[in-house]
């Protein structure tokens, strides 16, 4: 069906465009999908569309209409059983009421997020659910709260990452998981607590020179000009 499949790459397409910061563009491609499966009665690619209307529609801060959105879509979601779309959509919904100040509403779809994305395996996604509820409780002043919560994010992507293949692309998914180490640090270094201030400062700097550590052995794994550039004791110590 040719309306089907345009109804796909518009949706994808708006969904690239939102990623590199065209949101006008992604919101208008959001909207012909959502107006295309309508039309051809697709459950699925309506239950997408809405969900990224609703995630561009939080990009420009739309609370009203992308909660709207995201709400449609849950609805789609559930009823075909998409566990993984209902899990994005929680999520969603948890941020929005996170930026609108209802925290107690934020914690709720973010465990419901959180659930649906480790009973399915879905730890990348996992990880950054625990970013969001980290988040959550930061806001909150829960910053005991905030801790386990982010250093379960960081140890989700230090096992995730050594799953992908190839160095490159270890170092590109690293790379874009980085905002949870340095969040880790930042909350082991601003609690505004005295207690065990020297413990949180040691935690702060072992988890900072374990990420050095990690873009080390990156760097040495599969790049020989990069060797070349490399101090012997350091490739000694790798060896």
């Amino acid at each position: 069906n040719a309306l089907r499949e345009e109804c796909r790459m518009r949706l994808n397409l708006g969904r690239a465009r939102m990623f590199s910061g065209s949101i006008d563009a992604a919101l208008n491609d959001e909207r012909q999908a959502v107006i295309m499966a309508t039309r051809i009665h697709d459950e699925n690619g309506l239950a997408d569309a809405l969900s990224n209307l609703g995630q561009v529609q939080l990009q420009k801060s739309d609370l009203p209409e992308a909660q709207r959105a995201l709400n449609q879509a849950i609805v789609l979601y559930e009823k075909i059983g998409d566990k993984r779309g209902l899990s994005s959509a929680f999520q969603n919904l948890g941020i929005i009421a996170a930026r609108r100040g209802d925290l107690t509403t934020a914690r709720t779809e973010l465990q419901r997020a959180l659930e649906l994305r480790l009973d399915r395996r879905l730890r990348d996604e996992a990880a950054e659910t625990l970013y969001q509820m980290a988040i959550v409780e930061r806001m909150d002043h829960h910053d005991e709260a905030s801790l386990p919560l982010i250093r379960r994010a960081v140890a989700l992507v230090q096992v995730l990452r050594t799953n992908v293949a190839g160095e490159p692309l270890r170092r590109a998914y690293f790379a874009g998981k980085q905002k949870y180490s340095e969040y880790y640090i930042d909350c082991l270094l601003s609690q505004s607590s005295q207690a065990n201030e020297s413990e949180r400062a040691s935690a702060a700097f072992n988890a900072s020179e374990q990420a050095r550590a990690r873009a080390l052995v990156d760097l040495l794994g599969e790049d020989p000009p990069s060797l070349r550039a490399v101090e012997p004791t350091l490739l000694a110590r790798r060896q």
